[in-house]
């Protein structure tokens, strides 16, 4: 793409750029370089990856500008998402305290383990694309997590129609993924040891155990219950039931899941009770969905899970663990008959849905900046 670099867009680059500025770029074209350097860069060439043998690096002369006061953060809510914002900001040199009264994982993200796998859009469109890229971000950030967080690699999704069969041919026969993550499997149930329709299977697919993750991504959270947030001059103001305050901060992150609503009324969310059944002892060789799902914990198994709208209640539900095997037998019906019915645990937790079933993030409309 020659057009790009022009000496009038590298000059737009070096007029835009503070002192001490760096630019990295894969190119080592002598055109480049004298561009760059015309524009007022200092120019070196570097090693570069993978196949690529070198790589150009330019600087603005001069230093670059101090910064300002360190912004102080909170972030409500515990579980994944909260400790993901943590591990994010901490990897801009920011400490931020998590708030969240039932401790890490006291939500939707406590169960013992959890599928990571993407939403299939045929689309193709920006949600799609959305979709494979957040999905390939998550796979590297758990796999540098190492064995202590990752239970299994690799899963399976099923065909639970035949118009599934084309859905998923054009989203693998896309350029959402790279070659190779994403393969059609004719007989999926040669890999399940059962009897099954074909599908999809997730090269990159994983399980992960959240509470270990949590534990090094937000290691302390305060046990704090912020009921509602205001703003305060330039910053925000954490407050209590008694309207006492608990921080003030520069940066207040909401990652409460279905209770963000109840903390900016900008934001609609919908709760979505869900139940999971757990079993010790009984596995399977990799992780398996198809509209329920069934995954390998560290000394077992878990699946389910039952989906129930506008409930909030967790405690655990004898019939739903009934209901989890009536869901399990339409995926593996070889795996539910040989199930016992006795010694199966449980656990619920509460979802958070949008109206269009979309990701929620940044800014809530309207609100300050």
């Amino acid at each position: 793409n020659p057009a790009m670099w022009r000496q009038e867009v590298l000059d737009l680059v070096a007029a835009r750029s503070a002192p001490g500025a760096r630019v990295a770029t894969f190119t080592v074209a002598g055109a480049v370089r004298r561009g760059l350097a015309s524009a007022g860069f200092a120019v070196d060439k570097r090693p570069g990856f993978g196949r690529k043998r070198e790589r150009l690096e330019a600087r603005l002369p001069g230093d670059a500008p101090p910064g300002g006061p360190t912004p102080t953060v909170a972030i409500l809510g515990g579980g994944v998402a909260g400790g993901s914002l943590a591990r994010a900001f901490a990897a801009l040199g920011l400490q931020a305290t998590v708030f969240d009264p039932r401790g890490p994982g006291g939500g939707a993200s406590g169960n013992p383990a959890a599928l990571v796998t993407p939403r299939l859009d045929a689309g193709l469109g920006p949600a799609a694309r959305l979709y494979a890229q957040a999905f390939a971000r998550a796979v590297d950030l758990y796999t540098a997590e190492g064995a202590d967080v990752v239970l299994s690699r690799g899963a399976l999704l099923l065909e639970q129609d035949d118009r599934d069969a084309a859905r998923f041919g054009k989203i693998v026969g896309s350029d959402l993924y790279e070659a190779g993550a994403l393969v059609l499997e004719a007989d999926a149930g040669v890999m399940l040891g059962e009897a099954a329709r074909g599908g999809v299977r997730f090269r990159d697919g994983l399980v992960i155990e959240p509470r270990a993750l949590l534990d090094r991504w937000a290691p302390t959270i305060r046990p704090d219950a912020v009921v509602a947030v205001r703003r305060d001059g330039d910053g925000w103001a954490l407050l209590d039931a008694d309207g006492r305050l608990i921080a003030s901060v520069d940066v207040v992150c909401l990652a409460a899941g279905h209770r963000t609503g109840r903390l900016s009324d900008r934001v609609v969310l919908q709760p979505v009770r869900g139940q999971v059944s757990i079993m010790s002892g009984p596995s399977i060789p990799l992780a398996v969905s198809w509209g329920g799902y069934a995954v390998p914990t560290r000394n077992g198994l878990l699946y389910g899970a039952t989906f129930d709208r506008d409930r909030e209640d967790e405690g655990v539900d004898p019939v739903d663990h009934e209901r989890n095997r009536d869901l399990l037998a339409k995926g593996l019906p070889e795996l539910a008959a040989r199930l016992p019915t006795t010694t199966v645990e449980g656990r619920a937790g509460v979802r958070a849905t949008t109206p269009d079933h979309l990701p929620v993030a940044g800014p809530p409309p309207g609100a300050p900046p």
